[in-house]
């Protein structure tokens, strides 16, 4: 599939979310919303994870907490674009604090708005594995 612009919106966004790993810096509001709506939405297998750019914003900055580190693999796996959603699947390789190695399989619906995501609705699969 070619690429599309909301296509690139969100593989830009994971690409940037990678870059997070490392920072000193906190991500403010206005990097969330060079990707997000105001209202953004994200909800990760049927519990409300943020709403708004302000919870975005805390949980990106609370992910270093919780992940020694992380990478989403990119490009990713499978995407689908039609009237304004995006569907995608794609994997993220993570590892926790404590040193457990974690793969994370992703399948997600994105709604695009004027240009940014509004929404995500993700069923993500977590399994344990040695990822060398």
């Amino acid at each position: 599939m070619a690429a599309t612009p909301v296509c690139d919106l969100l593989e830009g966004m994971y690409e940037w979310f990678n870059g997070l790993a490392g920072r000193e810096l906190p991500v403010t509001e206005a990097e969330v919303r060079e990707f997000w709506t105001d209202d953004c939405v994200m909800i990760i297998n049927g519990h409300t994870r943020c709403v708004g750019l302000s919870e975005f914003a805390k949980h990106f900055n609370d992910i270093p907490c919780r992940l020694a580190s992380w990478e989403v693999v990119l490009p990713l796996d499978a995407k689908i674009v039609q009237s304004g959603r995006i569907y995608v699947y794609y994997r993220i390789n993570i590892v926790t604090t404590d040193g457990a190695a974690v793969r994370v399989l992703n399948g997600a619906f994105y709604d695009v708005r004027d240009g940014r995501l509004a929404s995500m609705t993700e069923v993500a699969h977590y399994e344990r594995c040695d990822m060398q």
